[in-house]
C-alpha cells in the first residue's frame, strides 16, 4: 500500500492575545517582549517590553521561547504519529479508514493525516507504558524494510503490508491472510521504509507545542497570537502562541550540527575490541533529553568518551558555538572527558578534566575559511565511566 501524507487543520484560527516571549538572536543577544505579527518576508514585529515596536528577521533568531523552561506534556493516552525530521502530531484518534485517520491536537486543532509519508503511529494508553517502551519506540523508527511492521505491546512483531484501518482495529495482510488486530493490543505501527523527498532548502521553522506535537515548515505571515507554518510535511497549520512552547529557527543563516551527517565518525573503547555505538542527534548518548547543569537542550550532539566526528563545511562558516559538559544522566558523578575541536586538522580548542563537577564549558571558534571541523571525545581520569558527553545547542553561523 502506498502511504503519503496529507496534512490539513480544520479547527478555525483562534484569536488570542500574544504572551510575552523571549527572543533570542544568534548573535548572543535577546529581546523580550510580544509578538505582534509576521509579514510575507518573515519579518517578524516584537513590542519590547520598554513599549516600542522592534522588527526582527526570522533568519536572525535561533529560537524564541514562549514559555521559559517549560517542558511539553507527556502524552498518556492517544496517538502520536510520527513525520521524518523529528516531527511528531500528539493526539486523540477520533477518525480512521483505509486512507487516513484524523487526529485531534489541542495545540493544533483537528488534522486529517492521510497515510502516505509517516515512519510510525504509536498508541499510548494510561498507565500501559512497557517497561523498553523507549527501545521499542527506535526499533519502530529504525524500519529499513519493504514491509509495514505491527508491534504488539509484549514487543512481538508481526511484518506485512497495512490493509486499511477500521474503527479501532488495524488490518494487515501478512503471510497468514489479513489479519485485523485491536489497537488496544499494539504497541505501534511502523511503516515500510521508503524515499523521501528532502526539505526545502530555505529557512525553516521548528514549533514545539505544548501537547508535545513538533511540526516543521516555512513561516507564514501571521497576525497576533498566531503562528502559521506551511508544513515540510504538507498542508498548513495555525498555531496559538498560548500553545507554543517554542519555536526554532534552522538552514537560515544558523545550521544545527545535529540536522548535518557526518562526513565521519568513528569510536574507540576504552578496552578495544570491535564493538561501536553511534553517537545521538538531539539526545544525550543515553537516548534521553540532554541536561546539563539542570537546564534542558532541545537541540545537540550525545557523545561517549572514544568518539570523533567530523564534518566538511567548504568554508561557508563564519562560527562554531556550543556548550559541552557531562550530561546530568551520570547521577555518580563518575564521567570525566577532555575534549578536542579541531579545524581543518588543527587544534583549535582543548580542555582537559570534564566534569559534572566542573560544569559545561561554552565553545565559540572562529570557522572562517574552516573546510573540516572535527569534535574529540578522549577518555579522562576514570577510564569511561559515566563518559555521558553533550555538545548541547552545537550550532554553525554562517
Amino acid at each position: 500500500m502506498k502511504h503519503l501524507l496529507l496534512l490539513t487543520a480544520a479547527a478555525a484560527v483562534l484569536c488570542v492575545d500574544a504572551s510575552a516571549a523571549a527572543f533570542h538572536k544568534i548573535d548572543g543577544t535577546a529581546v523580550t517582549g510580544k509578538l505582534q505579527s509576521v509579514d510575507a518576508q518573515g519579518v517578524m514585529s516584537v513590542q519590547s517590553d520598554k513599549g516600542d515596536v522592534i522588527r526582527i528577521k526570522s533568519d536572525e533568531l535561533m529560537r524564541i521561547e514562549f514559555a521559559e523552561d517549560a517542558q511539553p506534556d507527556e502524552l498518556i493516552d492517544g496517538v502520536v504519529v510520527y513525520l521524518p525530521g523529528g516531527d511528531r502530531i500528539c493526539g486523540k484518534l477520533t477518525k480512521s479508514s483505509q486512507t487516513h485517520v484524523e487526529v485531534a491536537s489541542s495545540s493544533l486543532g483537528s488534522l486529517k493525516l492521510s497515510l502516505e509519508k509517516p515512519l510510525a503511529l504509536e498508541f499510548r494508553r494510561a498507565g500501559e507504558q512497557p517497561k523498553d517502551a523507549e527501545k521499542m519506540r527506535a526499533r519502530m523508527l529504525a524500519n529499513q524494510t519493504k514491509n509495514d511492521i505491527l508491534f504488539s505491546a509484549n514487543g512481538d512483531q508481526m511484518p506485512g503490508i497495512l490493509v486499511k484501518f477500521d474503527g479501532d482495529k488495524v488490518v494487515l495482510k501478512s503471510a497468514l491472510g489479513e489479519i485485523p488486530l485491536k489497537t488496544s493490543r499494539l504497541f505501534g505501527l511502523s511503516f515500510a521504509a521508503r524515499k523521501r523527498a528532502p526539505p526545502p532548502p530555505s529557512l525553516l521553522a521548528v514549533a514545539r507545542c505544548a501537547d508535545g506535537s513538533i511540526v516543521t515548515g516555512q513561516l507564514k505571515e501571521s497576525q497576533k497570537g498566531i503562528i502559521r507554518l506551511a508544513l515540510v510535511a504538507g498542508g498548513e497549520v495555525s498555531i496559538p502562541s498560548t500553545a507554543l512552547v517554542d519555536l526554532g529557527f534552522k538552514q537560515g543563516k544558523l545550521v544545527y550540527l545535529s540536522d548535518l551527517k557526518p562526513a565521519d565518525e568513528s569510536y574507540t573503547p576504552y578496552f578495544g575490541g570491535d564493538h561501536t555505538w553511534p553517537y545521538r542527534r538531539d539526545r544525550s548518548y543515553d537516548r534521553k533529553p540532554i541536561r546539563l547543569a539542570g537546564k534542558t537542550y532541545r537541540k545537540g550532539l550525545g557523545t561517549y568518551s572514544g568518539m570523533k566526528l567530523t564534518y566538511h563545511l567548504g568554508g561557508e562558516f563564519s562560527r562554531f558555538v556550543a556548550w559541552v559538559g557531562i550530561d546530568d544522566a551520570d547521577v555518580n558523578h563518575h564521567g570525566d572527558v577532555a575534549v578536542r575541536v579541531l579545524t581543518d586538522g588543527k587544534e583549535a580548542f582543548k580542555k582537559a578534566s570534564i566534569t559534572r563537577k566542573t560544569g559545561p564549558v561554552k565553545i565559540e571558534l572562529s570557522m572562517s575559511k574552516v573546510k573540516k571541523l572535527q569534535l574529540v571525545v578522549e577518555f579522562g581520569g576514570n577510564m569511561h565511566f559515566g563518559d555521558l558527553t553533550d555538545w548541547a545547542n552545537a550550532h554553525l553561523i554562517r
